[in-house]
């Protein structure tokens, strides 16, 4: 398989997980941690947190089938 010229949507798809990435590394949700009442706002938290933790796999899986070099 032999991949010629850039694909956009791959491309935006990695532009897209780096911005999670530092989004994620500027993430402070553990002020919540004190609070023992749930509300929407924590579960909000708690969830963009999980989606940002997923990018991380995505950029990884991304970056490493474009790195392949196919014989």
């Amino acid at each position: 398989m032999v991949i010629k010229g850039r694909q956009s949507n791959y491309e935006l798809l990695r532009i897209l997980a780096m911005a999670m990435v530092l989004f994620l590394h500027s993430f402070h949700g553990s002020e919540h941690m004190s609070k023992s009442t749930f509300s929407f706002s924590i579960g909000f938290d708690y969830f963009l947190e999980s989606l940002c933790m997923a990018s991380v796999n995505a950029f990884v899986l991304i970056s490493g089938y474009f790195s392949i070099k196919w014989k």
